[in-house]
């Protein structure tokens, strides 16, 4: 099997949610609104040999999809996605559940803006950053 990296893998992604009957990559994520990009990546990969797609670009692809004044929603949307990856079975549900979970938000400001330029996303899990994503606010 090839690595998602391969070759156009935007054009990729975009092929396979018009397969699946959706003109955009958003109308897709809207349509898939709490599903984390783990489970949309797996549906995406379903079924095929060659090349699987993998939840990063999806986040990717999340964070230049959106224009200036839907960049909070976005933020959002995503943050609940990564959330959802990362707790699968609910917060604190198990019977071995000994797992601090924190997120971290960090807003990216240039010096005398009050506008930050981009926003950082962090799961940190048992004190260790497990995932992160920068959103940028341009």
């Amino acid at each position: 099997m090839l690595s998602a990296w391969e070759g156009d893998w935007e054009k990729r992604v975009d092929q396979r949610i018009e397969e699946l009957g959706y003109s955009s990559y958003l109308d897709y994520l809207q349509a898939r609104r709490g599903h984390s990009y783990e489970d949309l990546a797996e549906e995406l990969s379903r079924g095929r040999s060659d090349i699987p797609i993998a939840p990063v670009q999806l986040e990717k692809m999340h964070s230049q999809a959106v224009g200036p004044d839907e960049r909070d929603d976005a933020i959002l949307d995503s943050f609940a996605r990564l959330l959802r990856g990362e707790l699968r079975r609910g917060w604190g549900i198990g019977k071995y559940w000994e797992t601090d979970v924190e997120t971290l938000h960090l807003p990216l400001r240039r010096p005398g803006e009050i506008r930050p330029y981009a926003v950082i996303h962090s799961i940190v899990v048992d004190g260790r950053i497990a995932h992160t994503i920068t959103i940028p606010n341009e």
